[in-house]
């Protein structure tokens, strides 16, 4: 089946995510899933005047394989992740910017996030205890 993309237009339009980056067709971003209170990485792929339209990969209703879906957003509902960013500082905690660590999930979603190493590590045993 083919989809008519009328109502959404490709090119420049200076959008700025919520720290204030331009955002531009097939960047990086973090979102927080649609009508759920986690955080998932998606890839943006077009623009209405607007907002953003993004495609992520449900893993959390469809299994470890997934199911691509998109996904109309405000830009600033966005994060954008630098290309040289996520570096691991330890295993499964990876470092954005110079103060967020983030940690994944074992179906690579954002498990948690925080300002503070120590924080990230607790939270993710935790959760990994909780298994």
């Amino acid at each position: 089946m083919e989809r008519k993309l009328t109502s959404i237009m490709i090119g420049k339009f200076n959008m700025k995510d919520f720290l204030g980056n331009i955002l531009e067709i097939g960047d990086e971003v973090v979102l927080t899933a649609p009508k759920y209170r986690m955080f998932t990485r998606a890839k943006v792929i077009a623009f209405t005047p607007k907002r953003v339209r993004v495609q992520y990969n449900n893993t959390w209703n469809y299994g470890s394989k997934g199911r691509v879906e998109e996904y109309l957003s405000e830009p600033k509902f966005l994060v954008k992740t630098n290309p040289k960013y996520p570096y691991e500082v330890e295993t499964s905690i990876y470092k954005y910017g110079d103060a967020v660590y983030v940690w994944f999930n074992e179906v690579g979603m954002i498990g948690g996030a925080s300002n503070m190493l120590d924080q990230a590590r607790k939270e993710m045993q935790t959760y990994a205890k909780n298994l």
